[in-house]
C-alpha cells in the first residue's frame, strides 16, 4: 500500500509543468523556473518549492547570478543548498534563511536586509559555508539550542546587532559547534557572541571594527577560542562575563578602544599565549575576578595599563608574561595576587631553561627588568632580586632582561641582484629574537621608510617604482624588550628591459667518446645581465636540472645506450628570456683508451745548471681533459705539476742536490689512462767543490770514501789514499776495481755499484740502498770480516764484465725506476 502510494505521487508530479522527480539534483534559474537534470519544465514555482519537494540528499543549485526577494524555510535533513553566488534580499522582516533540519549545508548565498540573516534552530550537523550575510536589523547569523554545527569561511558585516551569535536562549544552549576562518566586523554591537553555550570552538576568525566587543562570551563555559585576530572594536577585544573554564590561546588583540580583555566576575578561565598590545585603555582588564591564569603573553604598549586588577580580583596568577608598558600593573580595590611559580624547568618566555616570575620592561628602558642591578647573575636568566609590585604582591622570580637585538637575515633580494624597470621587488626577511619581533622596518637609499608585513614567520614588503642604477635597502628589526639592531644591508639594481637571452658555453660533455656506464658531467657557463632563472639540459627525453656550483651549472646524466647523443642546454634568465641554441654531440662506446700526448718543453735534455732550482714545463694534452700531470725525481720524489691556465703544467723543484738527476713525467686523463714514457736528465754543477773537493776524499788512514756521499768498502774496494781520490764531478772510482761510469753514475748492484737513482752506498753494510726508499741491507751479523774477505772481492765477482752499459745504461735505469713507480704507486710528496 506504501509502495502504490509513492508511485501514484511520482505520477502527480509528472503532469504538474516544470515538476520531474527522477533526479537527485534540483536547478533554480533566474526567472524561477526549476527543472530537474536532464529535462528542463517551464514553471512558476519559486525556490521555496524546490526546497519544499526535495529529498534527503538532495542538491539545490541556483544556476546563474540570481536575486531572490524571499526568505527561504529549511526544514529538510540532509540536503545541500548551492545559491552560486546568488543574493536573497528581504524588507527588514523574518528571517532570510531559517534552518530547521539536521546535516543541511547551505553556501555561497548573499543575505541581506532582514531581521536575521541565517538562522539555525534546534539543529545539528549543519553547515553554514562561504556566506556573506550584511545589513540585518538584528544577527547575520544566530545558532539556537543547536548543536555540532560549521559556521566557516562566512563574511558577516553591518548587522545590527551582532555579527555571528551562538546563544542559548533556553538553559539547553548551543554546544561543540566549530566557528571558524569568518570575518565579523562594522557590526551594531559584537562582532562574535557565546551565551549560555558551551565546549565551542571559535579560531582563526577575523574580528574587527565592530561598535561593541570583538567576541563577547556571556555565562559561557569550557569553549576554546583560539588563534584569532581581535582589533580596532569600539569597546574590548574579548569581553568574558560571568564566565569559567574557557580557554583563551594565540589570540591577536591589538588597537581595541578600551581593553585587549576584559574579565569581569568570571574565574577559571586562562589566557595563554596571547600578544596584546596598543589597546587604549589596558591588556588585561580584571574585575571582581579569581583563579583566572595568565602566561606567555606579550603584554606591550597599552595605552594605561599592560594588566589592571580591580574590585576583588584576586589570586589570579600571573607569570610568564612579558610586560612593556608606561604602567605595567595598575591595582584597585583588589587583593593578593601570584606572579611567579616555583622555578621549574621549561622553556620561559625568554626561550631560557626554567620557568619563574615576568618580564618588567617600560618604552622608556627604565623597567625593573631593564635596570643593571636587577641583572641576572648565576646564568638561570632569573633576577636575584625580588620585584615588589605593591605591598601584597610580588614578583619573586622576574625575568633577567634580554639586552640583544633581533637577529636579521635578509632572504631576498639576493645581494647584487637585477630587476627590470617594472618589475616588483619582494623584500623577504627573517627577524629571530628571544623576546619576540615586535617590528620590522625597510629603509631604501637611506631615506624612504616602511613598516614590513608579517607574513608566516618572515616579514615581507613590496617594492616598486625605483629608477635604473644602484640602490641599497636596510633593514631594522625591534624586539619587544626595545632593542633594535644595526640594520641589515643589501644592494641592488635596475636596469632597462633585457631583451638578450643569456650566453652559454658548453665546457663539457665534449665532442668525443664516453664509456659505457660510465657518469657523464655536465658543465655550463652562462652569463646573463639580468641574471640566470633556471638552466637545464635535454638529452634525448631525459631532463636534468644544471645547479648553480663555483660559476658553473653542473650535474651528471648516466644510463645512456651506446650511439650518438646530442645535449642541449635551455637556460632562462630573470627577464623570461630563453637560450635554447646550444648543443654538443657525443657518442658512447668503449670510451677514451689513449694516453695524453706530453711534451717537455723545458729543460732540454741533459742540461747543467748551476742554481739548485730547476724548473719544469710540460705540454699535456687528451680529448677527455686532463685529469692531473706530476713529475718525479730521481724515481722517487712526486711533484704535482700546475696548470698555468693557457696550455703548459709547471712546477718548480728547489733545493736539489749536487750532480746528476732523472725526471719522468706522469700525465693522466679523466679516462685512467697514464702516459709515463718522457723523461729527461739534468745535472746540478757546484764550481766551489771543483777547486776544494771537502766530501769526496778518501780517508787517508781508514782507506775510505766518505760515508756521506760515496761509501767505499775499506777492504774490498780499497783506493790508494794519495792518487786515487774520486773525481768531484763525475764520481768516479778506480777505473780497474770499482768504475762508475761517468754520464751516468751507476754501478752494477751486485758488486758494490752505486744505485742509478739515489747514487748511496750503505756506510756500514756496503750495500746499496734501492729505489723507492727501500733499503736492501745486510745485518751487522752478515758484515764480519769472514764474509768480508778479499776471496769474497774477487776480479771474477768484480770485472767490468759485469759493469758494463748494456747492464748499466739509463734507459734500463728509468725503465725499472718506472715499473717500481707503478707497482709500489709513489707516496705523493707536494711542493
Amino acid at each position: 500500500m506504501k509502495i502504490f502510494g509513492i508511485i501514484l505521487l511520482l505520477l502527480a508530479l509528472t503532469l504538474i509543468p516544470g515538476i520531474y522527480a527522477s533526479e537527485s539534483t534540483i536547478y533554480v534559474n533566474n526567472t524561477h523556473y526549476w527543472y530537474f537534470e536532464a529535462e528542463s519544465f517551464e514553471s512558476n514555482n519559486s525556490l521555496q518549492s524546490a526546497i519544499d519537494i526535495a529529498e534527503e540528499g538532495s542538491v539545490i543549485l541556483v544556476t546563474k547570478n540570481s536575486k531572490f526577494f524571499e526568505g527561504l524555510k529549511i526544514a529538510k535533513n540532509n540536503i545541500t543548498i548551492d545559491l552560486n553566488g546568488s543574493t536573497i534580499e528581504g524588507e527588514y522582516s523574518g528571517k532570510g534563511i531559517a534552518i530547521l533540519g539536521d546535516g543541511v549545508k547551505l553556501k555561497n548565498a548573499k543575505i541581506q536586509k532582514f531581521e536575521y540573516g541565517i538562522f539555525l534552530e534546534n539543529t545539528k550537523n549543519c553547515k553554514i559555508l562561504n556566506n556573506d550575510v550584511s545589513e540585518n536589523i538584528y544577527d547575520g547569523i544566530y545558532l539556537s539550542n543547536s548543536n555540532y554545527n560549521e559556521i566557516a569561511k562566512n563574511n558577516a558585516y553591518k548587522n545590527g546587532v551582532i555579527g555571528i551569535i551562538t546563544a542559548g536562549i533556553f538553559l539547553d544552549g548551543s554546544d561543540w559547534n566549530n566557528v571558524s576562518e569568518n570575518s565579523a566586523n562594522n557590526n551594531i554591537y559584537n562582532g562574535i557572541e557565546l551565551i549560555n553555550s558551551e565546549s565551542n570552538t571559535i579560531s582563526r576568525n577575523t574580528i574587527f571594527e565592530n561598535e561593541d566587543n570583538g567576541i563577547f562570551v556571556w555565562n559561557s563555559k569550557n569553549n576554546s577560542i583560539s588563534e584569532n585576530k581581535i582589533f580596532k572594536n569600539e569597546d574590548n577585544g574579548v569581553l568574558i562575563r560571568e564566565s569559567s573554564y574557557n580557554t583563551f590561546l594565540n589570540n591577536t588583540l591589538t588597537e581595541n578602544r578600551d581593553s585587549g580583555f576584559y574579565i569581569w566576575k568570571s574565574f577559571e578561565n586562562n589566557l595563554i599565549r596571547n600578544e596584546i598590545s596598543e589597546n587604549s585603555i589596558n591588556g588585561i582588564r580584571l574585575w571582581n575576578s579569581e583563579s583566572n591564569e595568565v602566561s606567555e603573553n606579550k603584554v606591550l604598549s597599552n595605552g594605561k595599563s599592560g594588566v589592571s586588577l580591580e574590585v576583588m580580583s584576586f589570586e589570579n596568577m600571573l607569570y610568564n608574561n612579558i610586560f612593556n608598558n608606561s604602567i605595567n600593573a595598575n591595582f584597585k580595590d583588589s587583593g593578593k595576587n601570584y606572579w611567579n611559580t616555583s622555578m621549574d624547568n621549561g622553556t620561559n618566555i625568554l626561550k631560557g631553561e626554567f620557568i619563574g616570575g615576568n618580564l618588567w620592561c617600560s618604552p622608556k628602558g627604565d623597567g625593573f627588568s631593564q635596570k643593571a642591578e636587577n641583572q641576572d647573575s648565576n646564568g638561570d636568566m632569573f633576577s636575584e632580586n625580588h620585584y615588589r609590585i605593591n605591598s601584597e604582591n610580588t614578583d619573586f622570580l622576574p625575568i633577567a632582561p634580554d639586552n640583544t637585538p633581533p637577529e636579521v637575515t635578509i632572504l631576498s633580494p639576493r645581494e647584487n641582484s637585477i630587476f627590470n624597470e617594472n618589475e616588483t621587488i619582494l623584500i623577504n626577511v627573517s627577524a629571530i629574537d628571544n623576546s619576540g619581533v615586535k617590528l620590522v622596518m625597510v629603509e631604501i637609499n637611506g631615506d624612504y621608510k616602511e613598516i614590513m608585513k608579517i607574513n608566516g614567520s618572515n616579514f615581507v614588503h613590496e617594492l616598486s617604482g625605483l629608477g635604473y642604477g644602484r640602490h641599497t635597502l636596510k633593514v631594522f628589526a625591534t624586539d619587544n624588550a626595545g632593542n633594535i639592531n644595526s640594520g641589515a644591508l643589501r644592494t641592488f639594481s635596475i636596469i632597462p628591459p633585457d631583451n638578450t637571452p643569456p650566453e652559454v658555453k658548453i665546457i663539457s660533455p665534449t665532442a668525443r667518446g664516453y664509456a659505457e656506464d660510465t657518469e657523464i658531467s655536465i658543465k655550463v657557463r652562462v652569463t646573463d645581465t639580468s641574471g640566470i632563472k633556471s638552466v637545464y639540459a635535454k638529452v634525448g627525453n631525459y631532463n636534468v636540472e644544471l645547479i648553480e656550483s663555483s660559476g658553473y651549472y653542473i650535474n651528471v646524466i648516466t644510463g645512456l645506450g651506446r650511439g650518438v647523443h646530442s645535449l642541449w642546454v635551455f637556460a632562462t634568465d630573470n627577464a623570461g628570456n630563453i637560450n635554447y641554441n646550444e648543443k654538443v654531440t657525443f657518442e658512447v662506446n668503449d670510451g677514451d683508451t689513449t694516453p695524453p700526448k706530453v711534451e717537455i718543453i723545458e729543460p732540454d735534455n741533459k742540461n747543467i745548471f748551476r742554481e739548485t732550482s730547476v724548473t719544469i714545463k710540460v705540454n699535456a694534452t687528451d680529448e677527455s681533459g686532463i685529469k692531473s700531470v706530476k713529475a718525479v725525481l730521481d724515481g722517487k720524489i712526486n711533484f704535482n705539476m700546475n696548470y698555468d691556465g693557457s696550455e703548459y703544467y709547471i712546477v718548480t723543484i728547489n733545493d736539489l742536490a749536487y750532480g746528476t738527476h732523472s725526471i719522468r713525467i706522469y700525465a693522466e686523463d679523466n679516462e685512467k689512462n697514464i702516459n709515463s714514457k718522457e723523461t729527461l736528465t739534468f745535472k746540478i754543477e757546484n764550481k766551489e767543490e771543483l777547486k776544494n773537493p771537502i766530501n769526496n776524499t778518501v780517508d787517508p788512514i781508514n782507506n775510505t770514501v766518505d760515508p756521506i756521499n760515496n761509501t767505499v768498502d775499506p777492504i774490498n774496494n780499497t783506493v790508494d789514499p794519495i792518487n786515487n781520490t774520486v773525481d768531484p764531478i763525475n764520481n768516479t772510482v778506480d777505473p780497474i776495481n770499482n768504475t762508475v761510469d761517468p754520464i751516468n753514475n751507476t754501478v752494477d748492484p751486485i758488486n758494490n755499484t752505486v744505485d742509478p737513482i739515489n747514487n748511496t752506498v750503505d756506510p756500514i753494510n756496503n750495500t746499496v740502498i734501492e729505489d723507492n726508499n727501500k733499503t736492501n741491507s745486510t745485518s751487522l751479523e752478515n758484515n764480519t770480516e769472514e764474509n768480508n774477505t778479499e776471496e769474497n772481492n774477487t776480479e771474477e765477482n768484480n770485472t767490468e764484465e759485469n759493469n758494463t752499459e748494456e747492464n748499466n745504461t739509463e734507459e734500463n735505469n728509468l725503465e725499472k725506476s718506472d715499473t717500481d713507480l707503478k707497482n709500489d704507486k709513489i707516496e705523493e710528496n707536494k711542493v
